[in-house]
C-alpha cells in the first residue's frame, strides 16, 4: 500500500469512529424526569468572590475552604490560565 493510501484509510476509520461514537454517560438532556433535581428556590444563592475575603488573602486555598465553611454555593474566582497553562490572578 501507499502511504497516502494508509493515511486516507486511517482518516477515514477514525471519521468513522469518531461519527459513530457515544458518550458513555447520559446526557443532561437524556436523563429520566423523576431523576432531574430542581433548581434551588427558596433562597438567595451565596456567591463567595475570591473566596471568603476579609479573614484571608484572597484567590488562596484557605480563602476558598473557609467561603465553603460558610456555606458558599458558588465560588468566583478570577483565575485565569495562560497560554502555557500557568495560573494567574486577573
Amino acid at each position: 500500500m501507499k502511504p497516502t493510501s494508509i493515511w486516507f484509510t486511517f482518516f477515514l476509520l477514525s471519521l468513522i469512529g469518531s461519527c459513530l461514537g457515544r458518550p458513555l454517560y447520559p446526557l443532561p438532556s437524556k436523563t429520566y424526569e423523576e431523576k432531574r433535581q430542581p433548581l434551588q428556590t427558596f433562597r438567595p444563592y451565596n456567591i463567595a468572590h475570591r473566596g471568603s475575603n476579609g479573614e484571608f488573602p484572597e484567590e488562596t486555598a484557605p480563602a476558598y475552604m473557609r467561603a465553603i465553611e460558610e456555606g458558599a454555593d458558588f465560588i468566583e474566582s478570577d483565575i485565569i490560565a495562560t497560554k502555557d497553562g500557568a495560573l494567574m490572578s486577573s
